[in-house]
């Protein structure tokens, strides 16, 4: 039983992986991750006091996601950019420049106009 579990949770991830990719190929666009590790995942989940809580973000396995999402995007030849996620919401990654956020806090980058 527990195997047929790991191949539906596998069968969710890539085809997640392959919507994202898809419509980054569609529009033309670069998809956008930050890096993690191990230790960045364990960091977030301390900050739950819940015990259940903690435990099922660690079993959602972001960092699978993540590398699904990486090698779909190699499959289909998307740009996959990776950035720290140090200051993310205050500089653009393709232009390093500050984003400025309106009053319906959706931030648009300054000097390419992405947003």
């Amino acid at each position: 039983m527990e195997k047929l579990r790991e191949r539906k949770k596998r069968d969710y991830r890539m085809k997640t992986a392959k919507l994202i990719v898809r419509d980054a190929l569609r529009i033309r666009g670069v998809i956008v991750v930050e890096r993690i590790s191990g230790d960045d995942i364990r960091v977030m989940i301390a900050r739950y006091k819940n015990r259940r809580l903690r435990h099922r973000i660690y079993q959602s396995a972001l960092k699978g996601e993540l590398n699904a999402i990486i090698d779909k995007a190699r499959e289909y030849r998307v740009p996959v950019l990776m950035v720290d996620p140090r200051n993310t919401s205050k500089t653009c990654p393709l232009h390093r420049v500050t984003i400025e956020y309106g009053e319906d806090r959706i931030g648009i980058c300054s000097k390419g106009g992405e947003g």
